[in-house]
């Protein structure tokens, strides 16, 4: 299982960390060619976009996944079929809806007035993308990793550009951007229909679809949770602030997203071999002995990005987006908390969504209410501080589940160490330190004393390291 999971991990992982990459090469012409105001405008667009791609399809390629892998030949193509007309039909018909009501649209999603004639682009963008989101669900559940990879190597190339070609040659601005997004997804979605030449029926069958949606409905509301929690912070910001802070908050999570792209890869080619091997008695080891490793390395880019956040704001963005530096060390935890659940199987295996459900709602709970009285008082810290403790709570809400479901054996004072080392190695550098600024040598030397004690702690057994040399070829 493991050997399988580095494999299609890897697969995944490079389009996906091509596709972040490359996201990181437009964050200079979102900061030096929008003004902050558009750039926050924009980020409040893309927030509205998750919030549709979570709510309309009512999550059905949850449902999908689920019951992919158990059915026969020709049931993988009805259940396919199924979801893939169910989910272009509301997409179809939601976009229709959305160009006669734009104005309150517009409104609802607190966007300024300049926005209004870029509403189509995005309405098309909302709909190309969210049919490529359920094809890439598709590729990885039917095991097709190479068409998961070109789809979206494609898709963030074309994106990259379109997007450079449309601002820079041509001057559109902030509609050029949107143009870009859209023209990529177009491009990815192309090419994973490929991937599904011979699976489309002209057919829906019913009792599939109940079987999904009875699976998936519940995961619709728990979307919801999940999506307030990863932004209900920006949107209060936009409340309560202004664009441009939305702006300088939205740069601060595109850096510390560099968790979340460790995190898509493994989620990617994790989430079905557990679906797959999860009755083999050697399961539980290996999802223990994938976590470690895999919280280490977070571990180790968490110190890394969080020592030189000054000069990566610096790189990436103008005198304007100074702020964001100080946010990224407490959002880089955020974003792991949040994608922790990966690795705890047990409410998945058993189709526990209720505790996916009940947990979601008391982050989003928490989430709200810290925001609400915190951003007011303490602006964007406040805002940072608010979804890490919300974090926190959900995450070992879902641990305490999972392991009661699923027991893995996991060394919870090994890692409560890596963390605790982590986090005082990141203090010492950005405060007790800052009389040095930036000056590399102080803080390399910090990385390295992290890396060194790794194996003074013995957060790898001699076994494993011979494993990971072996694999790697070193």
């Amino acid at each position: 299982m493991i050997h399988k999971l580095l494999k299609d991990s890897f697969l995944y992982t490079i389009p996906i960390f091509l596709s972040r990459g490359i996201g990181f090469l437009l964050i200079p012409l979102y900061t030096r060619v929008l003004t902050v105001n558009e750039y926050g405008n924009l980020d409040l667009f893309l927030i509205f976009s998750h919030f549709v791609k979570l709510t309309l399809t009512l999550e059905i390629h949850q449902g999908f996944a689920r019951y992919y892998s158990e059915k026969s030949i020709r049931d993988k193509s009805l259940i396919f079929s199924t979801a893939f007309w169910f989910s272009l039909f509301l997409y179809t018909l939601a976009s229709l809806i959305a160009v006669f009501f734009s104005d309150y649209i517009i409104n609802f999603i607190n966007l300024t007035e300049d926005f209004k004639f870029l509403f189509l682009i995005g309405v098309g963008y909302i709909w190309i993308q969210g049919m490529f989101y359920f094809m890439q669900t598709y590729m990885r559940f039917s095991f097709k990793p190479k068409y998961y990879a070109i789809s979206n190597i494609l898709c963030s190339i074309i994106t990259l550009i379109t997007s450079y070609l449309f601002t820079i040659y041509y001057d559109f601005g902030l509609a050029g951007i949107l143009l870009g997004l859209l023209i990529g997804s177009m491009s990815g979605f192309i090419i994973s229909l490929l991937s599904a030449r011979f699976k489309i029926f002209l057919f829906i069958d019913l009792t599939f679809l109940r079987k999904m949606l009875r699976f998936s409905i519940p995961l619709v509301f728990s979307g919801v949770f999940v999506w307030s929690i990863l932004y209900i912070d920006r949107v209060m910001i936009g409340l309560y602030l202004s664009s441009s802070d939305v702006a300088i908050y939205s740069l601060a999570y595109k850096i510390s997203s560099i968790f979340g792209l460790l995190m898509t890869g493994f989620q990617a080619a994790f989430s079905p071999l557990i679906y797959n091997y999860h009755k083999l008695t050697t399961t539980p080891k290996n999802i223990e002995v994938v976590f470690r490793c895999f919280f280490i390395f977070a571990s180790f880019f968490f110190i890394v990005i969080s020592l030189f956040s000054d000069l990566i704001v610096g790189f990436f963005s103008t005198d304007d987006y100074k702020e964001s530096s100080g946010l990224i060390p407490l959002l880089m935890p955020t974003i792991f908390l949040i994608n922790v659940y990966i690795f705890m199987p047990g409410m998945v295996i058993y189709k526990k969504t209720d505790i996916f459900l009940k947990g979601n709602f008391i982050g989003a709970l928490i989430c709200f209410v810290l925001n609400y009285t915190m951003i007011p008082y303490w602006g964007l810290q406040g805002a940072a501080f608010s979804t890490l403790i919300s974090s926190v709570v959900i995450s070992v809400y879902f641990i305490y589940n999972s392991q009661n479901l699923y027991y893995v054996p996991h060394d919870w004072i090994l890692l409560l160490k890596s963390f605790s080392l982590s986090l005082l190695i990141v203090l010492i550098g950005k405060f007790f330190m800052a009389s040095y600024g930036s000056y590399i040598v102080y803080k390399l030397l910090l990385i390295l004393l992290f890396v060194s004690s790794v194996f003074y702690f013995k957060f790898f057994s001699d076994k494993e390291l011979l494993l990971i040399k072996r694999y790697f070829k070193i």
